[in-house]
């Protein structure tokens, strides 16, 4: 069967390796029709998890050349569910055995990778195969799509940096990711933080941003700023920009009265609108 492997990128290509692009080709020209790209997109996550670091393990916990990867070898991790199991590990760190689990569920697959001895902590993503691999029938030579940078990136942000994270984190190595941690240490990070400087890291981490939806944080810092640990409707978040924004009405009152300002003729409405901060967009 006659076919060409495009990959769709606005970037610089992630299949640099020949070996990569050999072992593609391979698995689909063995592939059946039918399940030709789910077997593309079990290869590249396979592939992908290679080249982020991670050791993939016979049963014997012997390396497994990717040069090996084969319609045979898909087959022998597949289980009667369809779903491929693997052993890995993360390289450097042998100790800590690793399950990826590769579920396909109609158009889309399901990707886990369980750290068994880490109670088996299990990070996750569901990714639509027609994102990542799609077939051109009606040209010839048959044309295959795939997307590995956007495939790379989606495992990269949901599952592979996490488990580095986690794994730096067991052996007490500093890591420059907050992917992977406990949400009680990100939530111990952000009580160190004043409001203002909370807002910020809440623009460029999505990790942070996740730990600021939950009201339990803005109990705490409501405690921690304003002393007050109640709230009748327990909408701690609103209760807290509220307390703000009293506390800004007050200061800005302060300071005018004092300098003789026509703001101290302004009613508490207009100065609501006055110190209405952007800041407050995140939440």
């Amino acid at each position: 069967m006659d076919f060409t492997i495009k990959e769709i990128s606005t970037e610089e290509v992630t299949l640099k390796s020949p070996i990569d692009k050999m072992v593609i080709e391979r698995v689909i020209s063995e592939s059946p029709c039918d399940s030709v790209e789910i077997n593309i997109m079990f290869t590249l996550i396979i592939i992908i998890m290679i080249e982020e670091g991670f050791i993939l393990l016979n049963e014997e916990n012997e390396v497994i050349d990717i040069i090996k990867i084969d319609l045979q070898l898909l087959k022998k991790w597949q289980s009667s569910s369809g779903a491929l199991q693997l052993n890995l590990v993360m390289c450097g760190f042998n100790d800590i055995p690793l399950k990826l689990l590769i579920s396909p569920l109609g158009a889309t697959v399901l990707v886990n990778l369980v750290i068994k001895e880490l109670n088996a902590e299990t990070y996750t993503t569901c990714l639509t195969l027609g994102s990542y691999v799609f077939t051109s029938r009606f040209t010839s030579p048959i044309t295959y799509h795939i997307c590995t940078n956007q495939l790379a990136t989606a495992l990269k942000d949901k599952v592979t940096s996490a488990v580095k994270s986690r794994i730096l984190s067991y052996h007490g190595s500093a890591s420059a990711s907050l992917i992977g941690l406990p949400e009680e240490v990100l939530f111990n990070i952000v009580m160190y933080l004043p409001i203002k400087d909370i807002n910020n890291v809440s623009k460029t981490c999505k990790r942070l941003n996740y730990v600021l939806n939950k009201e339990i944080l803005w109990h705490a810092l409501l405690k921690r700023d304003f002393g007050v640990d109640q709230c009748t409707n327990d909408l701690w978040k609103m209760t807290y920009k509220r307390k703000y924004t009293e506390e800004e009405d007050n200061k800005l009152r302060q300071a005018h009265r004092h300098a003789g300002s026509m703001h101290d003729h302004m009613d508490y409405s207009d100065f609501i609108s006055y110190i209405d901060n952007p800041m407050w967009d995140f939440m």
